[in-house]
């Protein structure tokens, strides 16, 4: 039996996440849960010291590697350069660094 994750408590503006825009189209604006200082991934031996956002992977399909994204929190609304995309575990989730 196939379990399906209902991870959209994780990424309420109420809760944990913030708002993320693609900076350079119009496509649909989601939630990420964004760290400035970075984070530690052990499972699969990752560490960040930069800005990275976790979002769900199927909000990122116009999401590429070069493309700029403006997220908005506590600082304001500031536009990072996706380096990388990293799909964590299962793939519901992935890592924009």
């Amino acid at each position: 039996m196939a379990f399906a994750e209902d991870l959209s408590v994780f990424f309420s503006e109420d809760e944990f996440a913030v708002e993320c825009h693609h900076a350079t189209s119009i496509f649909t604006p989601f939630n990420v849960i964004f760290d400035e200082n970075g984070l530690v991934i052990e499972s699969m031996g990752v560490q960040t010291s930069g800005p990275t956002a976790l979002a769900r992977t199927g909000h990122l399909d116009d999401v590429s590697e070069g493309d700029l994204v403006d997220i908005v929190h506590a600082a304001g609304q500031v536009r990072y350069l996706v380096r990388a995309i990293t799909p964590l575990d299962d793939g519901a989730l992935s890592l924009l660094t």
